[in-house]
Parts: C-alpha cells; sequence; structure tokens
C-alpha cells in the first residue's frame, strides 16, 4: 500500500493529535492506532505470556494505555508518541503480571537502578536534552526517559526490553522539485548521516520515488543523488558508503522524494543501550549537576 510522504514520525504524529484535540477528527486517531497499536499488543503479550488469556489482557490493556497517551501527551514535549505508549502499555502489563503472579519476567539483565546524583531536575534535564539531541539520537532521549521512569516507578525493565522498545528509525523524506535531481532541503540528509556517524552498526537502504508522469529512472538518479550526498558528509570514499547505505528505485511513498529505511542495526544490542546510558548519559548528568551546584 503506498503511503504519503510525511505519514510517520514524531512531528506527523503531534499533528494527527493537535488535529483530533483540536478539531474532533477521528480518523487522525485511527491512523495512530493502526500505525502502532499492533506492536504495543505485541509487547504486552510477551510480558504476560505466562498468565492465562494474557493475549486477551494484552489487548486490553493496550487499548487503555493508548487512550492514556492520547489525553496526556504534551506535544510541545519533543517526546514521541510510540515510544510513550509502548512504555504505557508495558507499564501496566507488568502491574497486572504482579499482580497475579509476583514479579514480572525482565526477559534479560534488568536495568539498574538510577545513580542519578540529588539536583534539581527542572535544570539539569532540559540541559541533558539538548547535549543529547545536539550529539546523539532523538531516540537516546526517550530511551533515558524510558529507563528513568521505569526506576521512579520500581518497573522491572532489562536493557533488552529498553533496546527493542527504542529502536533507532529514519522518517524523514528528502524533497525534489518535478523532474529534478536537485534535493529542495538537506535537512534529512544530514540527519541520516548524524545517525550512521553516531551508530556504526547501522546500514540503511535509501528509496527513490517519482511523481505523476515523471520518468521512472528519476527514482534511482535521485536515490544516487542522496547516497553521494550522505557519503559526503560522513567524509567516506562513495565504496565505503556503498557497504552502509544501498540503494534500491522502488521507494514506497508517493511523489518526487526519496525515504530512508534501516535494515541493519534498528535495534541496538543490549550492551549499547547499556553503554550508551550508563557511560554516556549519566556521566554527562553528574557533569551537569555539578555545574548547577557550582
Amino acid at each position: 500500500m503506498t503511503r504519503q510522504a510525511g505519514e510517520a514520525g514524531p512531528e506527523a504524529d503531534a499533528a494527527r493529535v493537535r488535529k483530533w484535540r483540536d478539531e474532533g477528527d477521528d480518523s487522525s486517531v485511527s491512523e495512530l492506532w493502526n500505525a502502532y497499536q499492533r506492536t504495543a499488543v505485541y509487547v504486552a503479550a510477551r510480558v504476560l505470556a505466562r498468565l492465562p488469556e494474557g493475549d486477551t489482557h494484552a489487548a486490553r490493556l493496550a487499548d487503555e494505555a493508548f487512550l492514556e497517551v492520547l489525553d496526556t501527551w504534551a506535544l510541545e514535549s519533543g517526546a514521541s508518541f510510540r515510544a510513550l505508549y509502548i512504555q504505557a502499555t508495558r507499564r501496566r502489563a507488568v502491574a497486572l503480571f504482579k499482580a497475579e503472579r509476583g514479579p514480572a519476567p525482565s526477559g534479560g539483565v534488568e536495568a539498574p537502578a538510577p545513580t542519578l546524583p540529588a539536583f534539581d531536575a527542572r535544570h539539569v534535564l532540559p540541559r541533558l536534552r539538548r547535549y543529547v539531541l545536539d550529539n546523539y539520537l532523538a531516540s537516546d532521549w526517550t530511551l533515558f526517559e524510558a529507563w528513568l521512569r521505569a526506576q521512579r516507578d520500581g518497573t522491572s525493565v532489562s536493557w533488552a526490553e529498553l533496546a527493542q522498545d527504542n529502536p533507532i528509525e529514519m522518517h524523514d523524506t528528502v524533497p525534489f522539485g518535478v523532474g529534478s535531481t536537485d534535493p529542495l532541503d538537506d535537512a534529512a540528509i544530514d540527519a541520516v548521516a548524524h545517525t550512521l556517524r553516531v551508530c556504526e552498526d547501522v546500514r540503511i537502504e535509501i528509496a527513490g520515488s517519482v511523481g505523476q508522469a515523471e520518468d521512472p529512472a528519476l527514482a534511482r538518479r535521485r536515490a544516487l543523488v542522496v547516497q553521494r550526498a550522505v557519503g559526503a558528509r560522513l567524509s567516506e570514499s562513495h565504496s565505503d558508503v556503498g557497504d552502509r547505505v544501498q540503494v534500491r528505485a522502488d521507494g514506497k511513498t508517493a511523489g518526487p522524494v526519496v525515504e530512508f529505511d534501516v535494515v541493519q542495526g534498528r535495534v541496538r544490542s543490549p550492551d549499547a543501550v547499556r553503554r550508551r546510558i550508563q557511560r554516556v548519559l549519566l556521566d554527562k548528568a553528574h557533569e551537569l549537576a555539578q555545574g548547577v551546584e557550582e
């Protein structure tokens, strides 16, 4: 099924929720539901696998969590609807499992209690968020938020679960003028190059598309243009970039655009998640806290 440009990602999700809140547009909510509900049910079902009728409970909890996040999501926060929805679903599933059977299965080594120093979170966390977004990935911040929320709630969560629920995604597209191979906006190219620079295990596919009445050959030519642009930003030879950035000419997005898809490294290893939180984000939080105190 062909999807229209801009249908996925935090900004598009925020636009849907805003339209639903302002105009009562139920179709916007249906699009969110169709995009993420299946994943939420899967997450809940995994936690509840040892309970009778676990699948039935999982669907109900996913419904409840969806409504919770739909009503409470602060659009200006920059948080991902998908991440918040999955986290809310898991919290409900863990609470049900504990009520029925005791401690929920962690699915791996449990993430440790926070070692954050005592500080005014109102001052440190916004600065930490800015640092993460400037130097790492937006998903790293949602990852840290999920970890911190789990510790504060006393919820059992493993590094593997955090990795699974906070994948590396690329929703942006590169627009082109009709009949042109010159990108109209480089922002998405910069973001993709940044992701590849930060996450060495990530491999992506670049898919070109064409609009109505355009030459189909333009699809691949556009993808090759973007591949070269990504390579230039990484300061690598084009042959090296080809190992991490593959090109295809069958994009799913309608119109003169190039889109990206993570084909390897989308879900980080539990150890990579642990190191990012413990050795990078917590260290930076300590540094920022000390600066506030001084």
